[in-house]
């Protein structure tokens, strides 16, 4: 039953030998081991949001089977003016909200208006959404409209595959917003009525209770109960679909594999490769589940604070000294305790882009594991122990570092452990401090750190620099967390982004890459393959690199029960 897919996308093969326990239910139970923050339809920062999205709300444009862009509530993809700028847009027809009401393009324009707006709580998006400079109803097809983006750049087309649409009625029922245009409501200032309208807009409430929880998809939130479940409930049912997907969240391994040992979920993912393999040799076991490990574009990382205010000793504004550390940390161990006999499918990584993607510099090599190395390094940089009690430092800054690490799964603790353990041996004191998922990321994107061991979800789509390695992301509290970055960094990934010849733009994203490997605001760790379990009483299963893996609503009972 254990399946090893090399790239692609992963068909698991129906059963024909059906459990005589197995359940009837049309509820599909899936473990998830983080709670989403809200499923606000703007605002939040979890990426367990998107995970639901998928199945509440629907997209222009839609990349989550890994097949590249395609239409979702359009009739075709756009089409492009010669400007590479101006993008014709039209809806497919006989789409209908919740209350009857049609998808039209007022919709999508509100869409842009809430995302766009400066009182949108969605200060991570901000920097996406400034690239669109008009958009233009047709005034003769209510379900044709054009969108004039600021200049040529490689995602244009996929501009809409990460954000839902929403309808102005459900959520503007006075129509307010209409009086206002988009310019209007990007500005600092604002009049007092949208103060009060977006105040009521960016409420938790919008993101947490069912019944203010509305999209296009096939499924609505039925129940949510906090740090235990939620579940979605199918709107218009299909045979042999699931009629509900319950999401239950939880954390210890040793209870989730009880539970699926009992058959109490239908999937599983993400459980530590020890707990995977020990399900997978199980003979027992196999009878009813699927185990399956397939490449996704996420990598593991451990990220350096290189700007640090002045709350924080500046342990790493050197580029010799991240250097140095990258040659202690031993990730060909980590790989090996991690994926154990299938280390050799989790690719090292040396660059920040996936060794899956055409546009990997693979010129780029891993630093390798060298003591000395390292210890020379950091010797020329200044650091040694000069006072002789084990520590080494600088002046008078120690090197005492703080490492936060996710608390979601034994193999970051582990990981933690085995680099505290490295660098303590060339005098560099570690605290490995876990924490849960909300924590992570505030400390994160508001620079309150020494270290980070985390991951980043990556997907198919070329690659857009911005948001990762721009020093505005940074200054904005957005997802460059190490802070790297300089003017001409920032005119290469400007460049990058608007070149739409692919093998140009790959010779300017190789720049960076090595601008990146030079510096080493990361140390990049592995490409990730993702741990699926899914109980054999379902077929129809597709696994797929981009997140979340799996489709839920396109499976079905296997036939006989």
């Amino acid at each position: 039953s254990e399946i090893l897919a090399i790239q692609g996308i992963v068909t698991l093969h129906d059963t024909n030998q059906l459990g005589t326990d197995w359940s009837r239910s049309t509820t599909f139970v899936a473990q998830m081991q983080a709670e989403p923050d809200n499923l606000h339809p703007t605002n939040g920062s979890s990426a367990q949001r998107s995970e639901f999205f998928v199945y509440l709300h629907r997209f222009l444009v839609t990349n989550s089977h890994g097949n590249g862009i395609e239409p979702d509530l359009l009739e075709t993809l756009p089409q492009v003016d010669a400007d590479n700028k101006t993008y014709h847009y039209r809806l497919k027809k006989g789409i209908t909200w919740d209350d009857g009401k049609p998808l039209t393009a007022a919709d999508v324009l509100f869409t842009c208006k809430v995302n766009l707006a400066s009182l949108t709580n969605n200060p991570a998006f901000h920097a996406y959404w400034s690239k669109l400079e008009a958009f233009i109803p047709n005034p003769k097809d209510p379900l044709a409209f054009d969108v004039v983006m600021k200049e040529p750049h490689v995602q244009n087309v996929s501009f809409f595959s990460g954000f839902p649409i929403l309808q102005k009625t459900h959520f503007d029922p006075g129509d307010l917003l209409a009086k206002y245009s988009i310019k209007d409501l990007t500005q600092p200032k604002t009049s007092k009525e949208l103060e009060v309208w977006f105040q009521a807009f960016n409420q938790d409430a919008l993101g947490r209770d069912p019944k203010l929880i509305s999209g296009l998809g096939e499924y609505a939130v039925q129940d949510w109960k906090p740090g235990e479940c939620i579940l979605l409930k199918r709107k218009n049912q299909i045979n042999g679909s699931p009629a509900q997907i319950l999401f239950r969240f939880a954390k210890d391994e040793n209870t989730i594999a009880l539970d699926l040992k009992n058959q109490v979920y239908d999937a599983a993912g993400n459980l530590s490769m020890t707990a995977f393999l020990q399900l997978a040799a199980d003979h027992q076991f196999t009878k009813n589940y699927h185990c399956a490990l397939s490449p996704t574009f996420n990598y593991s990382y451990l990220c350096f604070n290189t700007k640090p205010d002045s709350n924080r000793s500046p342990l790493f504004v050197d580029a010799r000294v991240r250097t140095a550390i990258a040659h202690l940390i031993p990730v060909d161990q980590i790989i090996s305790m991690i994926y154990q006999s299938f280390r050799g499918q989790a690719k090292r990584m040396a660059s920040n882009v996936s060794p899956y993607k055409k546009e990997c510099d693979s010129t780029l090599k891993p630093l390798d594991c060298n003591r000395d190395e390292a210890v020379k390094l950091l010797a020329v940089a200044g650091w040694q122990d000069h006072n002789h009690d084990g520590t080494i430092d600088h002046g008078d800054i120690s090197m005492n570092a703080e490492l936060l690490y996710l608390n979601t799964s034994p193999d970051w603790s582990d990981m933690a452990a085995m680099i505290v353990q490295e660098m303590a041996k060339v005098g560099i004191t570690i605290k490995a401090v876990a924490v849960d998922q909300s924590v992570f990321l505030d400390k994160a994107r508001n620079h309150q750190f020494d270290m980070l061991l985390g991951s980043f979800g990556g997907t198919s789509s070329a690659e857009d620099y911005s948001q990762l390695w721009s020093t505005t992301s940074w200054l904005n509290h957005g997802s460059n967390y190490s802070g790297f970055g300089n003017t001409r960094t920032d005119s290469l990934i400007q460049k990058i982004n608007t070149e739409l010849n692919e093998q140009s733009r790959f010779k300017l994203s190789h720049q960076l890459q090595q601008e990146i490997y030079r510096e080493q605001p990361m140390i990049f760790l592995y490409s990730s393959l993702r741990r699926t379990i899914v109980h054999k009483r379902w077929g129809n299963i597709r696994l797929f690199p981009d997140r979340p893996g799996m489709d839920i609503s396109s499976f079905r009972l296997i036939s006989g029960q």
